[in-house]
């Protein structure tokens, strides 16, 4: 693909946030449109991808990590009564992904060599188990998705045969998902097609956006309902 054809970072996470959009309109207002849940399984990947770009690019993971766990705290009450009352949001399925990743860096650093990498990919499944045992949002399968997103950054091919193995627990029932997650592979070319540009930042507009448009979503809901 020509280069100046290729998506930007800010292109993706509007992209993701489309799709995020279309996938919680069909949960909260229109069920029976099989097809907005389908194309909202591309979501998620897309911004476990961009997670793991920031990650590799941030000055500061801490800071990041940081903001990430306010969110996921502050976002909660609301979160419970619109989407899942027994589920954690996203965010913390993110910061959790993303120490995950921060744990296997800094084994891998410490211990040289093989033992070392063998040693840093043990570190992240206790913290993909407790994803699955917090009920964050994808749980296990939402931290594997960001740690392989940050292993295999760049890398198309080995990132598509790691989500490949990563969405086999999607057909095992084990995840709390359903086949339709494979649809999630169907973001791989176009994170394939990202330019490594950064484009506008508007970094609190994504922020904003999924913080604010599932209360509205669940307000429309409520209304249409009582109408």
């Amino acid at each position: 693909m020509h280069r100046d054809c290729a998506l930007n970072a800010f292109q993706l996470k509007l992209l993701a946030a489309a799709l995020m959009l279309a996938d919680h309109i069909g949960y909260l207002l229109l069920p029976e449109l099989t097809m907005l849940r389908a194309l909202g399984r591309l979501s998620f990947p897309l911004f476990a991808f961009m997670a793991a770009n920031s990650y590799c690019h941030t000055r500061s993971v801490s800071r990041y990590l940081l903001r990430l766990a306010l969110f996921a705290i502050f976002f909660q009450p609301i979160y419970s009564p619109c989407i899942a009352t027994s589920r954690l949001n996203i965010f913390a399925t993110l910061f959790l992904g993303l120490l995950a990743s921060l744990a296997q860096d800094q084994l891998a650093a410490a211990i040289k060599g093989p033992i070392g990498l063998i040693l840093g990919c043990l570190a992240v499944l206790p913290i993909a188990l407790a994803a699955q045992i917090l009920n964050t949002d994808y749980g296990f399968y939402g931290v594997a998705l960001i740690v392989t997103a940050k292993m295999f950054y760049r890398q198309p091919l080995p990132l598509a045969g790691a989500w490949l193995a990563v969405n086999g627990l999607s057909f095992t029932g084990w995840a709390g998902l359903g086949p339709i997650q494979s649809l999630s592979l169907l973001s791989l070319p176009l994170i394939a097609a990202y330019n490594g540009k950064k484009g506008p930042g508007w970094r609190w507009f994504f922020y904003a956006f999924y913080c604010l448009h599932i209360p509205i979503l669940y307000i429309v809901k409520l209304l249409t309902a009582s109408g």
